[in-house]
């Protein structure tokens, strides 16, 4: 199974993204939201209906639809941040950890030498490159360019050049399906 999701969880939705992790199951996170829905066996899909009251969905069976539907969630799956990457960024408890290393992406997207970035955070060069190594490292990823792309991948970057103290944008988890609110995503059986 095939699980993609536009925020980090909180409580039911992170022990449930887990609990997919854990029966061997791929999990992703995308910043670019798609109304929920599901792909089973590349057959079918499970739609949601568009009424706020309503917590209906509508079966899929026209295969072009469906396959339609497959194709659109492997482009998005497929340029979407692992979600063990992006939980090592959120405490356990789904609150946001130390701010520290987003403040530090931050000054890393702007474009600013190590020096400057450090002179603005009051510390040390030498802490400021310890703090980017373990930036990269949560990132897994092996150049700064590397962690930049990972960086917004994950929404952990806002793009703004004046507020190094600037919060991310974050996004929260919603009800799959509601009419424009993001969820989760989900495909199972083989892909093409």
């Amino acid at each position: 199974m095939r699980v993609l999701t536009v925020a980090a969880g909180e409580g039911c939705r992170t022990r449930c993204l887990d609990r997919v992790l854990h029966s061997g199951g791929q999990v992703r996170m995308s910043m670019h939201p798609l109304p929920g829905f599901a792909v089973l066996n590349r057959t079918v899909a499970i739609l949601p209906v568009g009424h706020r009251d309503i917590s209906q969905s509508v079966l899929v069976r026209e295969p072009h639809t469906v396959n339609s539907l497959g194709v659109l969630f492997d482009a998005v799956f497929s340029r979407a941040a692992d979600w063990s990457i992006a939980m090592r960024f959120t405490s356990p408890d789904g609150g946001e950890e130390d701010e520290m290393p987003l403040k530090v992406l931050h000054l890393m997207g702007t474009g600013r030498t190590d020096e400057v970035a450090a002179r603005e955070l009051g510390m040390s060069v030498r802490t400021f490159r310890r703090h980017v190594s373990e930036v990269m490292q949560r990132l897994d990823a092996s150049s700064r360019f590397q962690a930049g792309l990972r960086a917004a991948e994950l929404g952990l970057t806002t793009g703004a050049a004046s507020a190094p103290a600037e919060a991310p944008r974050r996004g929260r988890p919603t009800a799959p399906g509601a009419p424009g609110r993001p969820g989760c995503f989900a495909s199972a059986g083989p892909r093409p």
